[in-house]
């Protein structure tokens, strides 16, 4: 008779039970690990009540000395995530991104190159959670440990392929490059300032091209560059169809652009950040309308 998967659970719970309780120890954590693969074949998605509890154990044992454990750890921590339903990409994400913070190297480069196993097993959640995952790597892009900072690009580089916007994929590289070297930012900048935008503008675009804005909107005595910026700005946010793809990001670009608008001394510059800046709210939707119709009103009155 063939066990329904129910009856598979059941079977596989005092086990799972045993996994939790030996993870932590060095002498049986790897063949717990080695173990989960099969548990996690037939399980499935049926494995996802378990994967909260093993997987942090998972995470922590890549940075085992003995290289048996690690490669067992790494082995169950991509079964597991190979397994889940896409939907539940998003609860072992805190998981990844606190490991990523872990003072040892090789747990961090594993975090890494988790997020890229994930890219290619859920990308439709993945793109939603793109605004998060962005910095969170970026951080271990630039750390001094070249094994890390190699998985992090890998990792953004596999992430950025469930953007789907076939405007921002020829500059991608460059964005990356900018993300982990400051001095790249101008060369980024005018590869957007040469990109047409024609597709719809999504929070997952958003994050890997703001952080160059950002950068190249508060780089001190750059008139050029900021006036880059705001046209890339103005070109982009025109194809922003949802107010909250926008919202996150707009505490970064508009201060500077409300500042260059006001304050800088040249015509040119005031004149493009402001339009920028009006085009930027127009892009929040009722909020950003609110702003406008405040900011007139408040011009009228003097």
């Amino acid at each position: 008779m063939i066990e329904t998967l129910s009856e598979k659970t059941a079977h596989a719970r005092p086990f799972l039970c045993q996994m939790r309780e030996h993870a932590c120890t060095t002498c049986a954590c790897g063949s717990v690990f080695l173990s989960s693969f099969p548990v996690a074949h037939v399980l499935g998605t049926r494995f996802e009540p378990y994967v909260m509890g093993l997987f942090p154990s998972m995470l922590m044992a890549m940075g085992y000395k003995a290289a048996p454990v690690r490669d067992a750890a790494y082995g169950a921590s991509a079964a597991t995530l190979q397994s889940i339903n896409p939907r539940a990409a998003r609860l072992v994400l805190p998981v990844l991104f606190e490991a990523m913070e872990h003072p040892d190297w090789r747990v961090k480069q594993g975090a890494c190159q988790l997020v890229g196993v994930l890219a290619k097993h859920a990308s439709s959640q993945l793109n939603i959670c793109m605004p998060l995952i962005v910095p969170r790597v970026t951080t271990c892009l630039r750390d001094t440990k070249k094994e890390v900072a190699k998985a992090a690009k890998s990792a953004l580089s596999d992430a950025c392929r469930v953007i789907g916007n076939p405007d921002i994929e020829p500059v991608i590289p460059s964005m990356i490059a900018a993300m982990r070297n400051p001095e790249d930012t101008p060369q980024a900048l005018e590869d957007l300032m040469h990109t047409t935008f024609i597709h719809a503008v999504d929070a997952a675009s958003l994050s890997v091209i703001v952080p160059v804005l950002q950068r190249s909107m508060t780089s001190r005595g750059a008139m050029h560059e900021k006036r880059k910026a705001a046209t890339v700005i103005i070109n982009m946010c025109k194809l922003v169809h949802n107010p909250q793809d926008v919202e996150p990001f707009v505490p970064k670009l508009l201060p500077e652009l409300k500042k260059s608008a006001e304050d800088s001394a040249f015509e040119e510059i005031r004149g493009v950040c402001g339009q920028a800046e009006q085009v930027l709210l127009r892009a929040m939707g009722e909020a950003g309308i609110a702003v406008i119709n405040q900011e007139k009103a408040k011009n009228a009155g003097k």
